[in-house]
């Protein structure tokens, strides 16, 4: 009982970062690439190659997403759970750590490189369900398990707006993305720590 319970709480925090690192971009990257202070790009770059450079930024993090999730639930089936989270939140931070290092360099093609990264290890989602769904022992638990990770995604994207407007707004657009590199760091700790393997379960 006691190890399910830890397991759960490395899912649940697994699950709450990562809506956290999807939404945090955006109360940041619309005055990051729109507003000429921020120095992303040089200020006679034009409004409209602003917006499709904008357009491109928000894109490539769901279309890897997309793409990758699929794959990635296919390896925990047959690795194991606890390895591919693992796996997804070296390379979350990974893609974190390289957003901020890109802000503050104001380096275009290397923020985009660092959203292509994250996107790709962003499918914490499609584990935290399946191993849910392994720790449930009937569809009671099953369906209490689902509730509050609904309420947690909910949760979730409301905090990382709030943050990435505010701390980027005082401090800089960078500081979002400190955070959840932190917050992405010990999320990999709770896992190495706390989740036990579920897939013996099924």
């Amino acid at each position: 009982m006691q190890n399910r319970t830890k397991s759960l709480f490395a899912i649940y925090f697994a699950y709450f970062l990562d809506y956290f690192g999807y939404a945090i971009v955006f109360g940041v990257f619309g005055p990051l690439m729109l507003t000429p202070e921020f120095g992303m790009f040089s200020p006679e770059t034009s409004v409209q190659m602003r917006n499709i450079a904008l357009a491109i930024l928000f894109a490539i993090f769901p279309l890897m997403q997309l793409i990758c999730a699929p794959l990635f639930g296919d390896f925990a089936d047959h690795f194991g759970r606890k390895r591919t989270f693992i796996l997804l939140n070296i390379g979350a931070t990974l893609g974190y750590f390289l957003s901020g290092i890109a802000i503050l360099s104001h380096h275009f093609p290397l923020l985009l490189f660092s959203r292509f990264i994250t996107g790709i290890f962003s499918s914490n989602r499609t584990i935290c369900m399946a191993s849910l769904s392994d720790l449930s022992h009937d569809e009671k638990s099953r369906s209490n398990a689902y509730g509050i990770i609904a309420t947690l995604g909910g949760v979730s994207w409301i905090v990382s707006m709030l943050v990435g407007g505010i701390f980027s707004k005082s401090l800089s657009p960078a500081i979002p993305f400190w955070i959840t590199t932190g917050f992405s760091l010990l999320s990999l700790v709770t896992i190495i720590l706390f989740f036990s393997e579920t897939l013996s379960n099924r």
